[in-house]
């Protein structure tokens, strides 16, 4: 019951607390429940704002004395999964939950909150059937609901996957080990690796996770590899870098002028091919490889925008350098 009183504790302090309508004892923590009068429907644009207005209601729960840990805030997502009420958890006990407020609004938690972390451009879900939704989007409808196609996405190399597993290596830290092995596995799916690597690569990390703090288990690792599917794949860096509080450097484009490319292209071709032996050779092909040595850590799509080539084009020759 300890910790259920100190959730009432929260919701006294100076800046405030939304009640809750329950409060979740999982063994060892606690977790708040805001259950929405109305469903909202999480697009992109929806979801970076309540992520914002998540991260200050969680900000102001974790630094008010609420926890011990408020010098290492651990912030968690929208789609974080928790234990189901009635489960046992790591300590053999039961997950209780608390019935402590009613159901809430998002113009409710924004009382809480200042302006500048309210969320305010989103949407509760719409009436909207889906055979008029045929009849409105018929392109849409087409291609996700009759084709199945996934949204599109790009392909990265398989460097990204190395890289980070060196990352979490030099930087992760108690309370973030979760998202840490969940990255592990949107990048994983990211750059095609398959799911066995990932899986030994992951199990492979909780002896060193240990040395970082409360022990870290192979259930933790189970449901960050959830993560592994097509719908992560879009992971925003912002994200990552807020829930594994690993810094990472974004890529900084030169934005050249198209024009810029094609000479430099030209000149590696004049340089690597002389007397015209590059003749026969793809010209376009060098222009893609030439903008990847020029931008090491650049996109598909920033090379379609500087260069001026086709995405096909692009696709064709991304990573022929050889």
């Amino acid at each position: 019951m300890t910790q259920i009183d100190k959730g009432h504790e929260m919701l006294s302090f100076v800046w405030g607390l939304p009640r809750p309508t329950y409060i979740v004892g999982s063994g060892t923590g606690l977790h708040l429940y805001f259950v929405f009068e109305r469903p909202i429907p999480l697009f992109r644009s929806t979801v970076k704002e309540l992520e914002r207005l998540r991260r200050r209601i969680t900000w102001q729960a974790w630094t008010q004395g609420a926890s011990s840990l408020h010098d290492n805030v651990q912030y968690e997502s929208l789609f974080q999964g928790f234990r189901m009420v009635g489960s046992i958890t790591k300590n053999g006990e039961r997950t209780r939950a608390f019935k402590v407020g009613e159901k809430v609004t998002v113009e409710y938690l924004n009382q809480y909150v200042p302006e500048e972390y309210r969320a305010v451009k989103f949407s509760y879900k719409s009436n909207l059937l889906l055979k008029d939704a045929k009849e409105k989007y018929p392109e849409w409808y087409q291609k996700r609901i009759v084709e199945k196609k996934p949204k599109g996405t790009w392909v990265c190399k398989k460097d990204l996957y190395y890289w980070w597993i060196r990352k979490l290596k030099a930087g992760v830290q108690q309370g973030h080990r979760y998202w840490c092995i969940m990255t592990l596995a949107t990048y994983a799916k990211k750059c095609a690796i398959p799911f066995e690597e990932l899986e030994k690569d992951a199990y492979g990390l909780i002896p060193f996770m240990n040395t970082k703090g409360d022990k870290f288990t192979e259930d933790d690792v189970l449901h960050a590899l959830e993560a592994y599917n097509d719908s992560y794949i879009t992971y925003p860096i912002n994200t990552i870098i807020q829930r594994t509080d690993i810094p990472i450097q974004k890529n900084k484009r030169n934005y050249r002028k198209r024009s810029i490319h094609l000479e430099r292209a030209r000149a590696v071709q004049a340089i690597d091919y002389p007397n015209n032996s590059w003749a026969g050779r793809n010209s376009k092909k060098v222009v893609v490889n030439q903008w990847q040595l020029d931008n090491p850590n650049g996109r598909k799509i920033d090379c379609v925008r500087e260069t001026g080539l086709s995405k096909p084009t692009v696709l064709k020759w991304w990573n022929t350098d050889e």
